[in-house]
C-alpha cells in the first residue's frame, strides 16, 4: 500500500545512505571497547580475591601445622611417661 501511494504521488523514496553504516559502527567500537575492558577488569578484580582466598587457606593450614608440631615439642611428657608400655590389644 505504501508503495502504491508512493509511485502513484510522484515523490522520490527515502533510502538510508551507504555512509551511515560505516559511520554507525565507527561509533559503536568505542562502546564496545569500554564494555569489554570493564568486563575484563570485573573478571580480574574476581580472579584476584579468587587467589588472594587461597593463598589465605594455605597460610592458614601451614600456620596451624606449624603451631601444632610447635606445641607438640614444647609438651613432651617427662621421661617417666615413655617408659610405660602402650595397651596391647589382645589378637592384633
Amino acid at each position: 500500500m505504501l508503495r502504491r501511494t508512493t509511485l502513484a504521488t510522484g515523490e522520490p523514496r527515502r533510502s538510508v545512505s551507504a555512509r551511515l553504516v560505516p559511520f554507525g559502527a565507527i561509533l559503536l567500537v568505542p562502546v564496545f571497547a569500554a564494555l569489554t575492558l570493564v568486563i575484563l577488569t570485573v573478571l580480574l578484580g574476581i580472579f584476584v580475591v579468587w587467589l588472594c582466598a587461597v593463598a589465605g587457606l594455605i597460610v592458614s593450614i601451614f600456620v596451624s601445622d606449624v603451631l601444632e608440631r610447635w606445641t607438640q615439642r614444647w609438651n613432651r611428657p617427662s621421661l617417666g611417661a615413655l617408659a610405660r608400655r602402650p595397651v596391647r590389644i589382645p589378637g592384633r
